[in-house]
């Protein structure tokens, strides 16, 4: 009976140990594939993805377009308000962005201020068509006290001959291209 127990009482302490060890596994998974500010993927976790997409797009012959946003002037809202105050505009940027996204969407940090939306089976005309949408509902919505935010989006659409540097380089012109409108368009 002794025996009993104590065999009993180790398989106890095994599945402890091994709900544990899940818990902490499910964990490090997630804050690997997350960003612990906004929830969007992390870098490593889209750009991931966007290989996978990729590849995919190759294989079944579907459209695949991206988009690079960045929040125009965040570094005066931090000046202005503090890091606090620019932390939420992305978090909230970045909950506004996931709830106009298709659920087929995905969205990434890859930088500071800059996100990678990945859009599988969307031509560059749509792409467009949902970056002006974003970009109306971005640059129309109040952050509680701080200025209205608006943001900076570039569409690019894979080609046959683009690796994801190029396609990314690509969004990323026009992203700037984007940008620098809207500061030719203030003056």
């Amino acid at each position: 009976g002794l025996a009993y127990i104590a065999l009993l009482y180790a398989i106890a302490k095994l599945k402890e140990k091994y709900t544990e060890s899940e818990i902490n596994s499910k964990f490090f998974s997630t804050l690997a594939n997350s960003d612990s500010l906004t929830g969007a993927y992390s870098r490593l976790k889209i750009l991931e993805l966007l290989d996978f997409y990729v590849e995919n797009s190759r294989l079944h012959s579907q459209p695949l377009s991206i988009m690079l946003i960045d929040v125009d002037k965040l570094k005066e809202t931090n000046d202005r308000f503090g890091h606090d105050a620019g932390d939420f505009v992305l978090s909230n940027l970045v909950d506004k962005l996931k709830v106009n996204l298709r659920e087929h969407d995905a969205i990434g940090r890859i930088g500071g201020d800059e996100f990678l939306v990945i859009s599988p089976k969307t031509s560059e005309d749509q792409a467009n068509g949902l970056a002006v949408r974003l970009n109306e509902i971005i640059n129309s919505t109040g952050f509680s006290a701080l200025d209205k935010q608006s943001i900076s989006i570039g569409v690019a659409t894979l080609h046959d001959n683009d690796t994801r540097k190029s396609l990314i380089k690509r969004a990323d012109i026009n992203m700037y291209d984007d940008k620098n409108s809207k500061r030719i368009a203030r003056l």
